[in-house]
């Protein structure tokens, strides 16, 4: 499996566990591991230092190795979208999360997405699915 690592530092030194670590599938685009660790351990840990404490959190595994689709769709708001709250959002969405595709609530009302020519908004959908040319490879 192809990944990428990345390794970042938040500027804000309160927090306890300045250093981030994400580690992605190349192939479905999903960040699937976190670590957090405090400056100390991180020094530690890339100088040589084994079995350093860090903070771990595992999502998304289930879409690791699959293959990511995009497509955008208009939405047209009967009434206005300012102040919509998030479930409203989703009622709206509803309709269009079919065959496991989810819209971004935060298109909605997202005065860069929205189309004055369709007097909709453009609302991008993310859906995850097996990859057949790679299963044709493992044969």
């Amino acid at each position: 499996m192809n990944g990428k690592i990345t390794i970042s530092r938040y500027n804000d030194f309160r927090n306890k566990e300045p250093i981030h670590i994400a580690i992605t599938d190349e192939k479905s685009g999903v960040t699937f591991c976190d670590i957090e660790m405090s400056l100390e351990s991180f020094s530690r840990a890339i100088t040589g230092l084994s079995l350093q404490e860090c903070n771990i959190s595992i999502h998304n595994i289930d879409r690791i190795g699959m293959k990511r689709e995009m497509k955008k769709e208009f939405i047209k708001i009967s009434k206005g979208s300012f102040g919509l709250s998030d479930n409203e959002k989703e009622e709206l969405l509803k309709p269009y999360n079919i065959d496991g595709w989810i819209g971004s609530k935060y298109d909605i009302g997202n005065h860069h997405n929205f189309s004055h020519k369709n007097d909709a908004y453009k609302v991008g959908f993310t859906r995850w699915v097996v990859d057949d040319e790679s299963l044709e490879g493992d044969e």
